[in-house]
């Protein structure tokens, strides 16, 4: 079986259009290819497009008789995840995005990779990891008895890791994910 290399583009729909094309122009520093006020086309490389966006309108609230109509729930999508060449980069793009206004919602090490979670201003998550395993590691990683009993692993603060990359430390046992001895 053939499998993808890369993710090419991702389509969603949005109440909040504006807020959208300013999110994805400044976290991905992409290029608007086309916006017809209905439709963005959106890249952050030679592709025609990485990112689109539907406008919806506005959210319609009346849509539920109770009035509850959250359209963050609405949303299809639970996060698309990007890989980062490695450990310094990710931490990169998080300082960054940290200097931006923009932090992660959730920071986590899985045990073959470490993670940041981003959520865009209509609350679709996205995934910014780099692996600190070896694929045949972290594959057998995820066969341990640790990994099965707990797949999503170990909260860790992004800016000890940031300090010790820049440092130019060492910065592998920070990235690791140790099992509870007990």
């Amino acid at each position: 079986m053939v499998h993808p290399t890369q993710i090419a583009h991702v389509v969603y729909g949005t109440h909040r259009f504006e807020e959208m094309l300013e999110f994805y122009t400044t976290v991905f520093g992409d290029v608007v290819r086309m916006n017809n006020g209905k439709h963005a086309f959106l890249s952050f490389d030679h592709e025609h497009h990485r990112h689109a966006l539907i406008n919806l309108g506005p959210a319609n609230d009346e849509a539920d008789p109770a009035g509850a109509v959250d359209y963050r729930t609405r949303t299809g999508v639970r996060h698309v995840a990007y890989t980062w060449a490695d450990v310094p980069t990710l931490m990169g793009v998080y300082e960054r995005l940290r200097d931006a206004g923009i932090k992660p919602v959730k920071h986590v090490k899985h045990g073959p990779s470490l993670s940041l979670y981003y959520e865009d201003p209509d609350g679709h998550r996205t995934e910014f990891y780099a692996d600190v395993m070896s694929t045949e590691d972290g594959i057998e990683f995820m066969t341990s008895e640790v990994f099965v009993e707990d797949p999503i692993g170990d909260n860790f603060d992004p800016e000890e890791i940031l300090a010790i990359v820049k440092a130019g430390e060492d910065y592998t046992a920070h990235v690791q994910r140790i099992p509870d001895p007990s």
